[in-house]
């Protein structure tokens, strides 16, 4: 499963197969890993959670709100259910909350340091997700796009510490993926609340906007997990 947008993916698996010649012959030392594209239910499951996704939310659409409409993340979460079956995680809640925590605590952060304004306003979270300060009209000065590589590179750096923490990885991982089905749980629970509360379009009251993508950084670490599961059993 690729880890990111940027990574290079085959329509096949049978292409990966006709380039290992080619990097046989390179001198790197450096393991090359190659992705293909699944057609599998859960291939087509995190292919589903892109930036598309999660943009749209960010904008806030003024579509008309319907609590029963199907989404994604609802239908990942009912199939995380599925695949889980027997699984205790539960206990990892409060642990799932504290991440959670940490991860929007320091996306605050990183929103109001690379402001140019962080006295009266802040970054957009949409801004920090995508590493790229937009300017007036969308236009960037040349400081903007300094300090916007600058801010990727932090904001990467966040997300993998947030991921190792999900999984555990300072105590081994032994139940990694209680953990992250624990960290998606709350995220969905907080999506439903939300959409409850203020439905797209309803007028908020006070300062109430909702960070929003630890929700998809849970996903996609749950279903990496999830993978891991299936291989295991023999998928």
């Amino acid at each position: 499963m690729a880890p990111g947008p940027r990574v290079k993916v085959e329509e096949d698996v049978s292409l990966i197969n006709l380039s290992s010649q080619e990097d046989a012959a390179d001198d790197d030392d450096r393991p090359r890993y190659r992705y293909y594209k699944s057609t599998k239910v859960l291939g087509e499951l995190y292919r589903a959670i892109d930036e598309h996704d999660f943009l749209e939310e960010l904008q806030a659409s003024t579509k008309t709100w319907n609590p029963d409409a199907p989404n994604v993340l609802a239908k990942l979460w009912a199939y995380v259910r599925l695949e889980v079956v027997g699984f205790q995680w539960s206990h990892h809640l409060s642990t799932a909350r504290d991440i959670k925590e940490i991860y929007e605590d320091n996306l605050t952060d990183l929103m109001y340091k690379y402001s140019a304004t962080p006295w009266s306003s802040t970054l957009t979270e949409l801004e920090v997700f995508i590493g790229n300060i937009m300017g007036k009209e969308h236009r960037q000065s040349k400081r903007q796009r300094e300090a916007s590589t600058t801010m990727r590179e932090e904001y990467d750096r966040l997300v993998q510490f947030i991921i190792a923490q999900i999984l555990d990885k300072e105590s081994g991982g032994e139940e990694s993926l209680e953990r992250a089905v624990a960290c998606l749980a709350v995220a969905v629970d907080e999506y439903k609340q939300e959409q409850y509360l203020y439905p797209p379009g309803s007028r908020r009251r006070g300062n109430t906007t909702k960070l929003r993508s630890f929700r998809w950084i849970a996903a996609a670490v749950c279903l990496q997990e999830v993978e891991k599961l299936q291989k295991l059993d023999g998928y």
